[in-house]
């Protein structure tokens, strides 16, 4: 793709977001290309960077970095990168991949790297690292691939992210029963029925289907209400009696230090490295130092062509499918091998 044409298909995402800017030029660099925009509405840099993932996701590209730059923004977009791994032909290479396990990337043998959602190591997950290095499209990689490889009657997926941009793609794919928490007020509501259903299965003994709760930046979360800190630590601590699973990003050292529960058994880490895309998993008192397999648009748009299609309730009718849909799809589950 040449620098215009990668310029037009940037003005055209970003007005797509309703964040409209012009495009004023573009610096071949090592690397890839610094595009340098100016905004056409009253806007602050945060907005913009808020909103990064969904960005190289309609570029097909790892990731973008945006930052302010005089009276504009800069925005830098990488140029190919052969060593980062991208994830619909990764999941093809493995074959038959167990049931509940992410595929996260490769390792630096170029081995395939998994992690499995059912083991007392690894029950939840927390993707931690500086802004910029693709914690969020890694949550989106793993999101994706657990769907791809897990039939609805096997998982079903719930979101919560307030900025509304970066899991996205989590309302396309029909392991979503709702829609995508993106105010504070749902996302409670959210937790409140989680942690209702769990205590039912708990009665019941019902641990079918898994269901997993990603969230997207956790802090902003919970500075928006201190007792969604509360929810999701009583989450995190019977999910492994209820059969319920929290992926989570969040900010290096502040946020596992302000959420002591991060450390407790059965959360496998993923901590940020020195560049975009490296990370290193922490699971059971090991250490994988491994490269993100990523999603691009093409491979996105492949992946929706294999979900068959299935209607989901919109939050308005939440109180409703507490009580119906979401109770008789956990009670009917049936156990899918691989």
């Amino acid at each position: 793709m040449d620098v215009n044409e990668e310029a037009n298909r940037l003005e055209q995402a970003l007005f797509g977001l309703s964040l409209p800017v012009r495009i004023q030029g573009g610096q071949v660099r090592e690397g890839g290309v610094r595009y340098m925009a100016t905004p056409l509405n009253r806007t602050t840099t945060e907005q913009f960077q808020r909103v990064e993932g969904s960005i190289a996701l309609a570029l097909g590209v790892p990731q973008v970095h945006i930052v302010r730059e005089g009276d504009g923004l800069a925005i830098d977009v990488p140029g190919g990168d052969p060593d980062r791994p991208r994830l619909l032909p990764l999941v093809r290479s493995i074959g038959d991949i167990p049931r509940m396990t992410l595929v996260v990337g490769i390792d630096d043998q170029g081995a395939p790297l998994l992690l499995p959602l059912n083991q007392p190591g690894s029950w939840h997950a927390a993707i931690l690292g500086t802004p910029g290095f693709g914690k969020s499209e890694l949550l989106r990689s793993m999101i994706v691939s657990l769907s791809l490889t897990n039939r609805q009657s096997v998982v079903q997926l719930f979101g919560i992210d307030l900025g509304g941009r970066e899991l996205a793609v989590l309302e396309a794919l029909p392991h979503a029963l709702i829609d995508l928490a993106t105010e504070p007020r749902f996302a409670l509501e959210l937790l409140d029925w989680l942690a209702e259903e769990g205590l039912r299965r708990e009665k019941y003994g019902i641990l079918r289907p898994d269901l997993v709760l990603a969230v997207d930046d956790v802090v902003s979360l919970i500075d928006s209400d201190r007792m969604a800190g509360e929810r999701l630590e009583r989450l995190a601590d019977q999910g492994n009696h209820w059969g319920i699973h929290i992926i989570l990003c969040g900010r290096e050292d502040g946020d596992e230090s302000s959420l002591p529960w991060l450390r407790a058994q059965g959360w496998a880490l993923v901590n940020g490295g020195v560049k975009s895309g490296r990370f290193t998993l922490r699971a059971s008192g090991r250490a994988f130092p491994f490269t993100a397999a990523w999603l691009s648009a093409s491979d996105l748009d492949l992946s929706m062509r294999q979900f068959r299609t299935g209607k989901r309730p919109s939050r308005s009718t939440l109180s409703y499918s507490i009580s119906g849909d979401l109770r008789a799809k956990s009670s009917a589950a049936e156990a899918v091998g691989g």
